[in-house]
């Protein structure tokens, strides 16, 4: 039986990242000449590999285990870490064989699927304003980084803004009870729990 995870979730650009891959016999008699083969994606870099029994190699873009012999319940963990260097999708394909005739091949390989994104960065902070009575006012953001994006605007740093969620604020018909600071966050919604995000400086609005 062998079992394979990755990080969970997307990864961002440059992290090392970690496959943790699990063989156990799970039959009734033991097994010989066991190895694992993991060709590593083309777009990422090989960090460090590890062994729970056995040796472990690198070469050209493929890692190697021979493990030696497991006895029925035996357990051998390796473990891969790697960078990502690309924003794309990366696959990884775990092979692995022994010396015994094995009726059932389906669990003898598995595949890990990793998203990599480029993680938001604020690239234009909000300029600060000022303005007569009763001007129109604009604050804008600019990032860059896999969408989908979302923005929430703040008043003075905490005050969240009603329906203040583009990338654009606009304030028409100021007053002065408007003067003070104008930020936004700006969150990167990679999955169900995934969530990054960056928070802009604050630009000053001041009404007279």
């Amino acid at each position: 039986l062998m079992e394979f995870s990755g990080d969970e979730g997307p990864t961002e650009l440059f992290n090392t990242n970690r496959y943790v891959i699990d063989i156990q016999n799970k039959g009734l008699n033991t097994l010989t000449g066991v190895s694992m083969t993991n060709a590593l994606d083309p777009s990422t870099v090989f960090a460090s590999a590890s062994a729970s029994q056995g040796s472990v190699n690198y070469v050209g873009g493929l890692v190697t285990a021979n493990l030696g012999s497991l006895n029925p319940g035996d357990l051998a963990t390796i473990t891969i870490e790697f960078v990502p260097y690309f924003a794309t999708n990366i696959a990884d394909t775990v092979r692995v064989v022994c010396n015994e005739f094995e009726p059932d091949l389906s669990n003898n390989f598995a595949t890990n699927q990793t998203t990599v994104i480029n993680p938001v960065v604020i690239t234009n902070q909000p300029a600060s304003v000022f303005a007569q009575l009763g001007d129109t006012a604009n604050f804008s953001v600019g990032v860059t980084g896999t969408p989908p994006f979302t923005y929430q605007w703040f008043y003075n740093g905490t005050n969240v803004i009603d329906n203040a969620t583009n990338s654009t604020l606009t304030l028409v018909n100021l007053s002065p009870s408007q003067s003070g600071t104008y930020s936004v966050s700006v969150l990167q919604i990679l999955g169900p729990e995934e969530i990054e995000g960056a928070i802009s400086d604050a630009a000053t609005l001041t009404v007279q």
